[in-house]
């Protein structure tokens, strides 16, 4: 289902609320499931969304065979990159799929036995996680969740193991962070963030050879990267996950403007807002 998503109250939240989907609609394969995704379109369409810029689809899969459905219905559609890496390996040819260099930095980390992981199972280690994300969405200048999402996604999730958060610790200090959503036979990459201290230990390529290597002993059969950003744009973390020789894929992703002068406005005070410390923290 679709969430609401925006900014900050009070005048930014009727220049920034969105509504996203953050996987694919689904259906049986079958003539009733493509009428019935139609209708779930056409059904959409017709209300309307006075409070929101935008509607956004971002596909985990291929949703070609919906296609025309969902543009009919006023939604346009994008080019967005994703990594998949097909986990029915062994562990050599994983490590083998990636590019020479990372598996350097990554048999140096093991050598240096530089990190110890730890799993948490309770509120107060996502405490200790949440203050990494922050400093690398900070850095980022890209707004950030807010703390009650990650707690009640433990909460929720982790009692039906639909996820796992990651704690990787060097010399009894919190380094880096990483949360991951699983559905199925998926593993599907949510959060991460480390410190930046760290990052001449590879901590990065690291906690990647880690978790992949520990879902593929659990017998998941892809890996989801979470997102390599537009084709045309430059854009580093494509650069840097394409490290770990994953399957790039375009499933795309579909938008809806429901405000175009909002929108616009809501982009340029969105840019501002990224200027504008301790601000852009999402609220869904």
């Amino acid at each position: 289902m679709p969430v609401f998503v925006y900014i900050h109250q009070g005048l930014l939240r009727y220049f920034s609320t969105r509504l996203v989907s953050y996987c694919s609609p689904i259906a049986e394969k079958s003539a009733d499931g493509e009428r019935a995704m139609r209708f779930l379109f056409e059904s959409f369409a017709r209300r309307k969304r006075r409070n929101v810029l935008f509607t956004e689809i971002r596909p985990t899969t291929s949703l070609s065979n919906y296609d025309p459905s969902i543009r009919e219905n006023g939604f346009a559609y994008y080019d967005y990159l994703n990594f998949l890496m097909p986990m029915d390996l062994s562990a050599d040819q994983l490590m083998q799929r990636m590019a020479k260099s990372t598996r350097e930095q990554i048999r140096r980390a093991e050598k240096r036995k530089s990190f110890q992981v730890s799993e948490i199972t309770d509120v107060k280690g996502v405490r200790e996680i949440y203050p990494l994300l922050v400093k690398t969405y900070r850095r980022a200048q890209v707004p950030l969740a807010h703390l009650s999402l990650f707690e009640n996604a433990l909460n929720h999730l982790l009692p039906k193991s639909m996820i796992r958060f990651f704690l990787f610790i060097h010399e009894g200090q919190a380094a880096a962070a990483h949360i991951d959503l699983t559905f199925k036979d998926t593993v599907y990459a949510w959060y991460g963030g480390s410190d930046r201290a760290y990052s001449r230990l590879n901590i990065s390529e690291f906690c990647y050879y880690y978790e992949l290597n520990y879902f593929l002993s659990k017998g998941f059969k892809f890996y989801d990267f979470g997102g390599a950003g537009r084709p045309e744009e430059k854009y580093g973390v494509r650069d840097h996950k394409a490290k770990f020789g994953g399957n790039l894929v375009n499933f795309g992703r579909y938008m809806k403007v429901h405000a175009p002068i909002r929108l616009y406005v809501g982009n340029a005070v969105y840019q501002a807002a990224r200027k504008i410390k301790g601000l852009l923290t999402f609220r869904d």
